[in-house]
């Protein structure tokens, strides 16, 4: 539309030129008449006596050799494929992509790694298009779609699987060099929606692993009612983790918790064991490193389940206590608003028995145990204006947090993962390797005796391509 728009501006410049330098009669002079460019070149061909009745795309020789001198003389072409490939006055036909020319080995070096670029882009971009149309056919129940789309995602698996040592060395902070020096102006939302794209290629295969290990284990899960197929996805971020869960969901089996915190599992899914495939998305800063007292609908979780073990409402001094650093009267209010019918009750009966049993080993090891400190934070905070020493706020943000680790050991040994996947690992490895309470937690989501964890990489570009 741009070009059209140019097109017709061109004209219409020139004309408005020519009637201003008409209308100057009495200045002109034959010296510098030619001061107006003609708006058609000199050498062109004239059309043939039945244009424009009759039009083919077939050049004539003359034709032919008046666009090959323009490409080769235009200062906007000098150095492009195209003027390479005219210039070799060679035709070739059933070329499917410009890298699978004959021509090519012949090429200037710049071209080629221009070409190299192009061919390692469009490979590895194949896929995104048809996972798209193929989610679509499947939510259409379009059969025929379906097949279509599952045989070309094959197809393009082979070939990409074929250059899959090539593509792994591809420079792709060359490649952006050689688009940002034709272009400068992309955007940085630019560069990230490319890498989204591209990344869909892993997620295409991590939906694939889903599958197949859905369909190893359905036999399995036919044959006992209390057996079920519990799949973690693992993403930076929860952005992230609500637009591929979706992608990685398979048709017929639907049921997927939204991206969130592991402690708010048992708000996020009902009864477990009603569905035969479950599938949750984490993300580890909010799942794994719980070191401090969490968001507030974290710690109203928590209160119900402390007086479903304790019998803790009623107190004030226990609204003061899991308050934390919130308000009284907005936790008040996310207390009143809790919907109780939205509570697992399996993972809320285990974090009461695993309580308790903390609170007996703590005991029989002669520390403090978490009932004991309880009471303490409660006798402290016994006031809605009590005045504490400096330090003893933080006390009750550790003690909170040791709760909603206790609970994120819950909700991972209830879910049973058969398969977690982790996406982007690399911004989240530290976790398998550390020596803290958040690795311990992470070892023990991912180190269980029947679960797979697939790991893939694809990093999004921040500011600066990478």
């Amino acid at each position: 539309m741009a070009l059209l728009v140019q097109y017709h501006r061109s004209p219409d410049r020139y004309y408005a030129q020519l009637i201003r330098h008409g209308g100057r009669a009495s200045e002109r002079d034959v010296e510098h008449d030619d001061l107006i460019s003609p708006n058609w070149h000199a050498g062109i061909v004239l059309p043939p006596d039945d244009f424009p009745r009759e039009c083919s795309l077939s050049l004539t020789r003359g034709e032919a050799e008046y666009l090959a001198e323009r490409i080769r003389l235009s200062a906007a072409c000098a150095g492009s494929l195209l003027a390479e490939l005219v210039a070799q006055r060679q035709r070739s036909d059933d070329v499917p992509f410009a890298w699978d020319h004959p021509h090519c080995a012949k090429l200037p070096p710049k071209l080629r790694e221009i070409l190299d670029h192009a061919r390692s882009f469009s490979e590895v971009m194949h896929s995104a298009p048809l996972l798209y149309k193929l989610i679509l056919a499947e939510q259409g129940h379009w059969d025929e779609g379906v097949a279509k789309y599952r045989r070309a995602l094959g197809e393009g698996a082979k070939a990409v699987s074929a250059r899959s040592a090539v593509l792994a060395q591809w420079d792709r902070k060359r490649f952006w060099e050689i688009v940002r020096s034709v272009n400068p102006r992309i955007t940085a939302s630019t560069f990230e929606f490319i890498a989204d794209e591209v990344g869909l290629g892993k997620t295409l295969v991590a939906r694939g692993v889903i599958a197949r290990t859905i369909d190893h284990l359905w036999d399995e899960v036919s044959r006992s009612k209390a057996r079920r197929i519990d799949v973690i996805y693992i993403c930076s971020n929860a952005d992230t983790g609500g637009q591929n869960i979706d992608r990685l969901k398979i048709p017929g089996c639907e049921e997927a918790a939204p991206a969130t915190r592991l402690t708010l599992l048992p708000l996020q899914m009902q009864d477990l064991r009603s569905h035969r495939v479950n599938f949750v998305a984490l993300t580890p800063a909010t799942s794994f490193e719980q070191t401090g007292g969490g968001r507030m609908d974290e710690r109203v979780l928590l209160y119900w389940l402390l007086d479903r073990a304790w019998g803790i409402h009623g107190s004030r001094a226990s609204v003061y206590v899991m308050q934390d650093y919130a308000g009284t009267v907005p936790f008040r209010r996310g207390l009143d608003a809790f919907d109780f019918e939205k509570l697992n009750e399996q993972i809320a009966n285990e974090f009461v028995s695993v309580l308790a049993k903390q609170v007996e080993e703590e005991k029989a090891a002669g520390k403090p145990d978490l009932r004991t400190r309880f009471e303490e934070l409660r006798s402290i905070f016994c006031r809605i204006n009590s005045i504490v020493p400096a330090d003893t706020p933080k006390l009750r943000t550790r003690w909170i947090g040791e709760l909603r680790r206790l609970l994120a050991r819950v909700c991972i040994a209830t879910l049973e993962p058969d398969l977690i996947i982790l996406d982007e690992f690399q911004r989240f490895k530290h976790l398998l390797k550390e020596d803290s309470d958040a690795g311990d937690l992470a070892r023990a989501c991912l180190i269980q005796r029947r679960v797979r964890a697939p790991a893939f990489s694809c990093s999004r570009p921040r500011r600066t391509p990478v």
